[in-house]
Protein backbone atom coordinates (compact mmCIF):
# COMPACT_ATOMS: atom_id res chain seq x y z
CA UNK A 1 0.00 0.00 0.00
CA UNK A 2 3.16 2.10 -0.06
CA UNK A 3 2.24 5.42 -1.79
CA UNK A 4 -1.58 5.55 -1.54
CA UNK A 5 -3.57 8.09 0.65
CA UNK A 6 -6.90 6.67 2.19
CA UNK A 7 -9.80 7.33 0.35
CA UNK A 8 -10.60 9.81 2.99
CA UNK A 9 -7.82 12.18 2.21
CA UNK A 10 -8.20 11.60 -1.57
CA UNK A 11 -11.69 12.42 -1.36
CA UNK A 12 -11.23 15.90 0.04
CA UNK A 13 -8.32 16.61 -2.00
CA UNK A 14 -10.22 15.38 -5.09
CA UNK A 15 -13.93 17.31 -3.93
CA UNK A 16 -11.30 20.68 -3.31
CA UNK A 17 -10.46 20.59 -6.64
CA UNK A 18 -14.03 19.54 -7.94
CA UNK A 19 -15.45 22.84 -6.37
CA UNK A 20 -12.64 25.27 -7.15
CA UNK A 21 -12.95 24.03 -11.39
CA UNK A 22 -17.12 24.41 -10.90
CA UNK A 23 -16.94 27.93 -9.01
CA UNK A 24 -14.46 28.72 -11.88
CA UNK A 25 -16.68 27.59 -14.32
CA UNK A 26 -19.89 29.01 -13.70
CA UNK A 27 -17.88 32.68 -13.10
CA UNK A 28 -16.91 32.43 -16.97
CA UNK A 29 -20.57 31.93 -17.39
CA UNK A 30 -21.85 34.38 -15.37
CA UNK A 31 -19.39 36.68 -17.51
CA UNK A 32 -20.76 35.44 -20.52
CA UNK A 33 -24.74 35.71 -18.87
CA UNK A 34 -23.45 39.41 -18.81
CA UNK A 35 -22.65 40.31 -21.58
CA UNK A 36 -25.99 39.20 -23.61
CA UNK A 37 -28.30 40.72 -20.71
CA UNK A 38 -26.01 43.53 -21.20
CA UNK A 39 -26.03 43.94 -24.72
CA UNK A 40 -30.04 42.70 -24.76
CA UNK A 41 -30.82 45.76 -22.74
CA UNK A 42 -28.56 48.66 -24.44
CA UNK A 43 -30.85 47.26 -27.49
CA UNK A 44 -34.30 47.30 -25.09
CA UNK A 45 -33.10 50.73 -24.14
CA UNK A 46 -32.82 52.14 -27.82
CA UNK A 47 -35.90 50.74 -28.67
CA UNK A 48 -37.98 52.22 -25.53
CA UNK A 49 -36.28 55.60 -26.63
CA UNK A 50 -37.80 55.15 -29.87
CA UNK A 51 -41.20 54.18 -28.79
CA UNK A 52 -41.14 57.20 -26.53
CA UNK A 53 -40.25 59.13 -29.19
CA UNK A 54 -43.26 57.89 -31.47
CA UNK A 55 -45.69 58.32 -29.09
CA UNK A 56 -44.66 62.27 -28.22
CA UNK A 57 -45.23 62.81 -32.46
CA UNK A 58 -48.74 61.14 -31.96
CA UNK A 59 -49.44 63.20 -28.56
CA UNK A 60 -47.94 66.19 -30.12
CA UNK A 61 -49.90 65.76 -33.31
CA UNK A 62 -53.24 65.23 -31.88
CA UNK A 63 -52.87 68.08 -30.18
CA UNK A 64 -51.94 70.11 -33.66
CA UNK A 65 -54.83 69.01 -35.35
CA UNK A 66 -56.94 70.10 -32.75
CA UNK A 67 -55.30 73.30 -32.56
CA UNK A 68 -56.12 73.80 -36.53
CA UNK A 69 -59.62 72.50 -36.70
CA UNK A 70 -60.44 74.73 -33.73
CA UNK A 71 -59.23 77.77 -35.88
CA UNK A 72 -60.19 77.20 -39.30
CA UNK A 73 -63.37 75.94 -37.78
CA UNK A 74 -64.16 79.86 -35.85
CA UNK A 75 -63.64 81.57 -39.39
CA UNK A 76 -66.89 80.92 -39.82
CA UNK A 77 -68.27 82.57 -36.93
CA UNK A 78 -66.47 85.68 -38.77
CA UNK A 79 -66.19 84.95 -41.70
CA UNK A 80 -69.79 84.82 -43.74
CA UNK A 81 -69.62 82.72 -46.70
CA UNK A 82 -66.76 80.79 -45.97
CA UNK A 83 -68.03 77.54 -44.00
CA UNK A 84 -67.83 75.55 -46.88
CA UNK A 85 -63.90 76.75 -47.74
CA UNK A 86 -63.14 76.07 -43.83
CA UNK A 87 -64.74 72.82 -43.59
CA UNK A 88 -62.77 71.30 -47.12
CA UNK A 89 -59.86 73.01 -45.20
CA UNK A 90 -60.04 71.01 -42.32
CA UNK A 91 -60.73 67.96 -43.78
CA UNK A 92 -57.59 67.77 -45.84
CA UNK A 93 -55.38 68.69 -43.00
CA UNK A 94 -57.25 66.31 -40.55
CA UNK A 95 -56.40 63.68 -43.45
CA UNK A 96 -52.97 64.66 -43.27
CA UNK A 97 -52.46 64.86 -39.83
CA UNK A 98 -54.48 61.32 -39.26
CA UNK A 99 -51.68 59.82 -42.19
CA UNK A 100 -48.79 61.07 -39.96
CA UNK A 101 -50.50 59.38 -36.55
CA UNK A 102 -51.36 56.45 -38.19
CA UNK A 103 -48.17 55.98 -39.41
CA UNK A 104 -46.54 56.70 -36.22
CA UNK A 105 -48.78 54.37 -34.13
CA UNK A 106 -47.75 51.59 -36.97
CA UNK A 107 -43.96 51.81 -36.06
CA UNK A 108 -44.15 52.36 -32.52
CA UNK A 109 -46.51 48.61 -32.68
CA UNK A 110 -43.67 47.34 -34.50
CA UNK A 111 -40.79 48.58 -32.26
CA UNK A 112 -43.06 46.90 -29.54
CA UNK A 113 -43.01 43.49 -31.69
CA UNK A 114 -39.05 44.30 -31.85
CA UNK A 115 -38.83 44.70 -28.05
CA UNK A 116 -40.98 41.34 -27.54
CA UNK A 117 -38.68 39.55 -29.89
CA UNK A 118 -35.12 40.96 -28.20
CA UNK A 119 -36.59 39.73 -24.75
CA UNK A 120 -37.36 37.11 -25.64
CA UNK A 121 -34.34 36.14 -27.66
CA UNK A 122 -32.06 37.42 -24.43
CA UNK A 123 -34.16 34.87 -22.62
CA UNK A 124 -33.65 32.22 -24.35
CA UNK A 125 -29.80 33.27 -24.89
CA UNK A 126 -29.79 33.29 -20.93
CA UNK A 127 -31.53 29.62 -20.34
CA UNK A 128 -28.90 28.32 -22.99
CA UNK A 129 -26.26 28.96 -20.90
CA UNK A 130 -27.27 27.84 -17.73
CA UNK A 131 -27.81 24.82 -19.69
CA UNK A 132 -24.73 24.74 -21.31
CA UNK A 133 -23.13 25.37 -17.90
CA UNK A 134 -24.67 22.50 -15.62
CA UNK A 135 -24.33 20.27 -18.53
CA UNK A 136 -20.22 20.57 -17.83
CA UNK A 137 -20.80 20.93 -14.08
CA UNK A 138 -22.50 17.89 -14.13
CA UNK A 139 -19.65 16.62 -16.48
CA UNK A 140 -17.13 17.94 -13.61
CA UNK A 141 -18.69 15.94 -11.12
CA UNK A 142 -19.07 12.75 -12.56
CA UNK A 143 -15.15 12.82 -13.62
CA UNK A 144 -13.91 13.29 -10.44
CA UNK A 145 -16.14 10.90 -9.05
CA UNK A 146 -14.99 8.32 -11.65
CA UNK A 147 -11.30 9.15 -9.60
CA UNK A 148 -12.40 8.65 -6.04
CA UNK A 149 -14.22 5.29 -7.23
CA UNK A 150 -10.77 4.14 -8.63
CA UNK A 151 -8.79 4.86 -6.16
CA UNK A 152 -10.75 3.97 -3.60
CA UNK A 153 -10.91 0.37 -5.69
CA UNK A 154 -7.18 0.36 -5.78
CA UNK A 155 -6.75 0.87 -2.27
CA UNK A 156 -8.97 -1.41 -1.06
CA UNK A 157 -7.00 -4.03 -3.11
CA UNK A 158 -4.13 -2.84 -1.91
CA UNK A 159 -5.55 -2.95 2.13
CA UNK A 160 -6.81 -7.01 0.99
CA UNK A 161 -3.03 -7.40 0.36
CA UNK A 162 -1.47 -5.39 2.73
CA UNK A 163 -4.20 -7.63 5.43
CA UNK A 164 -1.81 -10.56 4.59
CA UNK A 165 0.87 -9.60 7.31
CA UNK A 166 -1.72 -9.94 10.08
CA UNK A 167 -2.98 -13.33 9.37
CA UNK A 168 -1.67 -15.46 12.19
CA UNK A 169 -0.71 -12.45 14.56
CA UNK A 170 -1.55 -13.50 17.87
CA UNK A 171 -2.72 -10.19 18.33
CA UNK A 172 -4.95 -9.68 15.39
CA UNK A 173 -6.71 -12.74 17.08
CA UNK A 174 -6.78 -11.59 20.11
CA UNK A 175 -8.40 -8.02 18.83
CA UNK A 176 -11.02 -10.75 16.59
CA UNK A 177 -11.88 -13.06 19.95
CA UNK A 178 -12.61 -9.58 21.93
CA UNK A 179 -15.37 -8.80 19.27
CA UNK A 180 -16.38 -12.52 17.83
CA UNK A 181 -17.19 -14.03 21.06
CA UNK A 182 -20.14 -11.48 22.42
CA UNK A 183 -21.27 -10.71 18.85
CA UNK A 184 -21.85 -14.83 18.41
CA UNK A 185 -23.45 -14.03 21.43
CA UNK A 186 -25.80 -11.45 20.26
CA UNK A 187 -26.45 -13.03 17.22
CA UNK A 188 -27.55 -16.24 19.14
CA UNK A 189 -29.44 -14.43 21.26
CA UNK A 190 -31.26 -12.41 18.85
CA UNK A 191 -35.67 -12.58 19.37
CA UNK A 192 -36.82 -15.91 17.21
CA UNK A 193 -40.23 -15.35 18.92
CA UNK A 194 -43.10 -16.53 16.09
CA UNK A 195 -44.18 -13.11 15.52
CA UNK A 196 -40.64 -11.91 13.98
CA UNK A 197 -40.02 -12.50 10.89
CA UNK A 198 -36.67 -11.71 10.03
CA UNK A 199 -33.24 -12.36 12.25
CA UNK A 200 -31.18 -8.51 11.84
CA UNK A 201 -27.43 -8.23 13.97
CA UNK A 202 -25.71 -5.43 12.84
CA UNK A 203 -21.87 -5.01 13.84
CA UNK A 204 -19.32 -2.81 13.54
CA UNK A 205 -16.03 -1.66 14.40
CA UNK A 206 -13.36 0.92 14.11
CA UNK A 207 -9.47 0.80 13.98
CA UNK A 208 -7.40 3.36 15.40
CA UNK A 209 -3.70 3.91 15.43
CA UNK A 210 -3.57 3.07 19.01
CA UNK A 211 -7.25 1.33 19.38
CA UNK A 212 -10.00 -0.79 17.94
CA UNK A 213 -13.30 0.30 19.44
CA UNK A 214 -16.88 -1.62 19.20
CA UNK A 215 -19.95 -2.26 20.47
CA UNK A 216 -18.51 -4.52 23.13
CA UNK A 217 -15.70 -2.07 24.14
CA UNK A 218 -12.20 -1.26 23.27
CA UNK A 219 -9.00 -2.90 22.76
CA UNK A 220 -6.06 -0.51 23.74
CA UNK A 221 -2.77 -0.71 22.75
CA UNK A 222 -1.43 1.12 25.44
CA UNK A 223 -3.02 -1.11 27.93
CA UNK A 224 -2.39 -4.21 26.42
CA UNK A 225 1.34 -3.50 25.21
CA UNK A 226 0.98 -3.31 21.45
CA UNK A 227 2.74 -1.12 19.16
CA UNK A 228 0.58 1.51 17.89
CA UNK A 229 -0.07 1.26 13.99
CA UNK A 230 2.22 3.70 11.91
CA UNK A 231 -0.09 4.95 8.83
CA UNK A 232 -3.89 4.77 8.01
CA UNK A 233 -2.64 1.69 5.15
CA UNK A 234 -1.78 -0.19 8.04
CA UNK A 235 -5.53 0.45 10.10
CA UNK A 236 -6.63 -0.48 6.73
CA UNK A 237 -4.95 -3.83 6.23
CA UNK A 238 -5.65 -4.71 10.22
CA UNK A 239 -9.37 -3.77 9.62
CA UNK A 240 -9.35 -6.08 6.57
CA UNK A 241 -8.09 -8.76 8.55
CA UNK A 242 -10.30 -8.88 11.30
CA UNK A 243 -13.33 -8.43 9.39
CA UNK A 244 -12.61 -11.13 7.25
CA UNK A 245 -11.71 -13.41 10.45
CA UNK A 246 -14.85 -12.45 11.83
CA UNK A 247 -16.98 -12.83 8.40
CA UNK A 248 -15.49 -16.38 8.38
CA UNK A 249 -16.44 -17.44 12.00
CA UNK A 250 -20.02 -15.90 11.87
CA UNK A 251 -20.62 -17.92 8.26
CA UNK A 252 -18.89 -21.30 9.31
CA UNK A 253 -20.64 -20.96 12.95
CA UNK A 254 -24.57 -20.04 11.59
CA UNK A 255 -24.63 -22.15 8.33
CA UNK A 256 -28.03 -21.95 9.07
CA UNK A 257 -29.79 -20.15 11.83
CA UNK A 258 -30.74 -21.28 15.45
CA UNK A 259 -34.18 -21.04 14.23
CA UNK A 260 -33.51 -23.33 10.95
CA UNK A 261 -33.99 -20.30 8.81
CA UNK A 262 -31.59 -19.12 5.87
CA UNK A 263 -28.98 -16.50 6.79
CA UNK A 264 -27.99 -14.77 3.83
CA UNK A 265 -24.52 -13.57 2.65
CA UNK A 266 -22.98 -11.13 4.67
CA UNK A 267 -20.96 -8.33 3.28
CA UNK A 268 -18.39 -6.46 4.74
CA UNK A 269 -18.31 -2.90 4.17
CA UNK A 270 -15.41 -0.59 5.02
CA UNK A 271 -15.57 3.77 5.84
CA UNK A 272 -12.11 5.68 5.86
CA UNK A 273 -12.21 8.51 8.09
CA UNK A 274 -9.55 11.22 9.14
CA UNK A 275 -8.05 9.08 11.63
CA UNK A 276 -9.89 5.56 11.94
CA UNK A 277 -10.84 2.76 9.14
CA UNK A 278 -14.31 1.74 9.99
CA UNK A 279 -16.14 -2.58 8.95
CA UNK A 280 -19.58 -3.05 9.20
CA UNK A 281 -21.50 -6.19 8.64
CA UNK A 282 -24.92 -7.09 9.25
CA UNK A 283 -25.93 -10.95 10.20
CA UNK A 284 -29.36 -11.72 8.31
CA UNK A 285 -31.54 -14.63 8.74
CA UNK A 286 -34.94 -15.48 8.13
CA UNK A 287 -36.56 -16.85 11.09
CA UNK A 288 -37.84 -20.39 10.91
CA UNK A 289 -40.12 -20.36 14.06
CA UNK A 290 -41.99 -17.02 12.23
CA UNK A 291 -46.09 -18.08 12.45
CA UNK A 292 -48.39 -16.06 9.47
CA UNK A 293 -50.99 -14.13 11.46
CA UNK A 294 -54.35 -16.77 11.89
CA UNK A 295 -57.90 -15.45 10.61
CA UNK A 296 -60.96 -15.58 13.10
Amino acid sequence: MEGLVSPKAYEDTQSQKRDQEIRDLRAQYNEKKFRVSNTAQTRLRDIDSQISSKKNIVVGNGAGLGLIAGVILGIPGCTHGASGAAWLGTLAICTVVGAIITKSIKSTSSLDSQRATVSAKMQEDLSKLDQECEAKVKGIEQRYQKAIDSQRVQFEEAQREGSVSFIGSPIAKEITDSMLTPLLETIRSCDRRPHIKDITAPFSFEVYSNKVTSTYGTYDFMIERVKFLQSIEEQAALANAVATAIHTEIIATFEVDPSGGEVDPMDIDYQYGADYVKASMTYHATNGNFVEARSF
